[in-house]
Parts: structure tokens; C-alpha cells; sequence
């Protein structure tokens, strides 16, 4: 059984951090444990070390203010966020400031990031099962290896134009990618070339489709926990990449961004439902609506990707997942389901 050093040892090990380097630790108040036990190893690798508590109240930030920030960002911190489901910051003030002050720093790849998950009590006892067996469920899951990174090199050599995404429950959708694409196991560089992994746990490969392309129906799988509340069930249609109708998605659909898909990510399907994204996004192959992501796409192609401060990720497997990716002449290159990927040699 893995332990919480184990896991502290990951996340800061898969940060490659230097010497003196400054790292801010952003946790609600319930996973007090492992900041602190990140703290612990932090200090012993000589990193200057910093908690922040995102559900204290509003004076606590108000003792944060920009200079804070700015020193920090002068000196090119990292954060670490650690989320556990059920869980509500209580503070605006961090939320709407704070963070915001922050975001372009750090989505900028000035500095390192990442983000992880915690277990919590009521979280626990949500999904019917005791405190210990969800922190064994995430720590194991986090300390496991990415089966599907194996096969980047494969599907880069594909020449992959498009793809079609068919399940038994209904979806059936079609989306194009850019020129010279590569699938990402979620390792990115910094400005400075300082491979960090942005979220832990991360056992999809994922990329980012044309944001014109998507067509079809796209039926959701599996329940979603997003600020705070359980969309139980969802269906999307696109056409010429945007979203024409919708269901269950309402309350979310609050940004022109959020209309088009910013994100494929492939993983090999579980039932086991965790009502956190991070852990959830792992276990299923998933769309996300908003912000595109930049790796692995060359520079002169950025401009077909959808941009968002948004960033919604939707399951959309029941374990009946068929892709199949085609080139620019229609050939069929490879066919993932959840028994593995092939790749033809044509």
C-alpha cells in the first residue's frame, strides 16, 4: 500500500524544481495533511515554502495583498493545488482576485504548476466508502504509470487528420486536428525548457481539436461535479464546431467560449465514479468545452484552437468508446477502444 510520502515525493519530484525556488501550497483547510507533508519534503530539497488556505475566511487574503503576489511572481514561484471534492472556498476575496492576479503568471509557462487531489470526510463518505480507502484510491492511482504514453509515438507517425467517436449510448461525433499534431501525456515546459507534469493524477493522453470542426451527438456518460453540484446526466450537438443544442448544460453554458470543444482526452474507461474532474477525467475518455491546450501543436496552427478562461472536461465513455483517426486521404490509421489501440500499417 502506498503511503503519503510516497505521494508527496511524486508530486514534488514531477515539478523539477531548483534550488531556493519559491512554491506557494493552495489547499482547502480539510487536506491540511499532505501540504503539510509537502512542506516537509519541500524544505529537505532546500525550497522556500509558503501555505495558503483557500477556504479561511476573507481577512486572511486581505493580508495578502499585491505586493504578496507581486514578490512572488518576481521570483518565479510555483503553485501547487491541491482540490478535494465537497469542499467550498468560503473566501471571494481569493477567488476573484487573488487567483486571477495569479492565472496569467502561471498558465503563461513562466514557472512550474500543478494540480492534485486530497480526500476529505465528507467527501468519503459521499461515495459510501471509509477516509482511508479513498486516500488509498487516489495515492494508488496518482502513483501509477500513464499506459497509454506509449503510444504518442505511434499516433504522431499516423499523420492523423481527423477522427470519428462513436459509443452505444448515442454519441457519434466528428473533429479535425491541426498539421503535425502530438498527443500529450501531461509533461509541458516551461519558457526555460523545464519539464513539469500539471496535473497528478494523469493517465490520459489528450490534444486539442480544430475549433471549427466538431459535428455530431455527443451523449454524456458518466455524472459531473462542477462548482459544487452534480449534473446527473448531459447531451451536446455541434455543428461547424459550435454548439447548437444542449441538455443539462444550461447553468454552465454562461460564456461564448464555453460553445465550442477545447480538448479530446483519451483514457482507459472505469465505473468508478470519484465526483472530482481531475480523477474522473482519468477514467474515461473525455471532451472538454473551452480553453484549448497549446502542447503539442505548432505555433503557426495555434490560431484554429478555441480560447477560454474556461475549461469544463466531459465524460463521454461507458466503456464503449470506438475512435477511429483517419489522414488527409481517408485511410483508417488506428482504432482505440477501451481493449487497447491499434495502429494500421497502410
Amino acid at each position: 500500500m502506498s503511503s503519503l510520502l510516497d505521494y508527496s515525493l511524486l508530486i514534488v519530484r514531477n515539478l523539477n524544481l531548483g534550488v531556493g525556488q519559491c512554491v506557494e501550497i493552495v489547499t482547502p483547510l480539510e487536506c491540511k495533511e499532505l501540504a503539510e507533508a509537502l512542506r516537509d519534503v519541500l524544505v529537505r530539497s532546500f525550497v522556500n515554502v509558503s501555505i495558503t488556505y483557500n477556504n479561511e475566511c476573507d481577512e486572511y487574503y486581505l493580508a495578502k495583498g499585491d505586493d504578496y503576489y507581486d514578490k512572488l511572481i518576481e521570483s518565479q514561484f510555483v503553485r501547487i493545488s491541491v482540490i478535494s471534492s465537497f469542499t467550498e472556498p468560503k473566501s471571494k476575496n481569493y477567488l476573484e482576485t487573488q487567483s486571477m492576479k495569479v492565472r496569467n503568471y502561471l498558465y503563461s509557462s513562466h514557472s512550474q504548476r500543478t494540480v492534485v487531489a486530497y480526500q476529505n470526510e465528507i467527501w468519503a463518505k459521499r461515495l459510501g466508502i471509509t477516509y482511508l480507502e479513498l486516500k488509498n484510491r487516489i495515492i494508488d492511482m496518482a502513483l501509477r504509470g500513464n499506459p497509454l504514453s506509449k503510444h504518442i509515438d505511434d499516433l504522431y507517425n499516423c499523420d492523423i487528420k481527423y477522427a470519428r467517436i462513436k459509443s452505444s449510448i448515442g454519441t457519434n461525433l466528428y473533429m479535425e486536428f491541426t498539421d503535425g499534431f502530438i498527443f500529450n501525456d501531461g509533461f509541458i515546459k516551461t519558457e526555460n525548457g523545464i519539464p513539469f507534469k500539471a496535473n497528478i493524477p494523469c493517465l490520459e493522453i489528450f490534444t486539442s481539436p480544430i475549433k471549427t470542426s466538431l459535428r455530431g451527438h455527443v451523449e454524456g456518460s458518466k455524472p459531473v461535479y462542477i462548482n459544487g453540484r452534480i449534473i446527473r446526466r448531459f447531451s451536446i450537438d455541434f455543428i461547424d464546431g459550435e454548439i447548437v443544442s444542449s441538455v443539462g448544460l444550461d447553468s454552465l453554458l454562461n460564456d461564448p467560449s464555453l460553445f465550442y470543444c477545447g480538448e479530446l482526452g483519451i483514457a482507459y474507461y472505469s465505473d468508478f465514479l470519484f465526483y472530482n474532474t481531475l480523477l474522473d477525467e482519468n477514467l474515461s475518455t473525455h471532451i472538454a468545452l473551452g480553453n484549448s491546450y497549446y502542447m503539442g501543436v505548432k505555433k503557426k496552427e495555434r490560431g484554429k484552437l478555441n480560447s477560454s478562461q474556461h475549461h469544463i472536461d466531459l465524460p463521454i465513455d461507458d466503456g464503449t468508446i470506438e475512435i477511429s483517426f483517419y489522414d488527409k486521404d481517408d485511410n483508417l490509421k488506428a482504432v482505440f477502444k477501451n481493449s487497447g489501440l491499434v495502429v494500421y500499417d497502410n
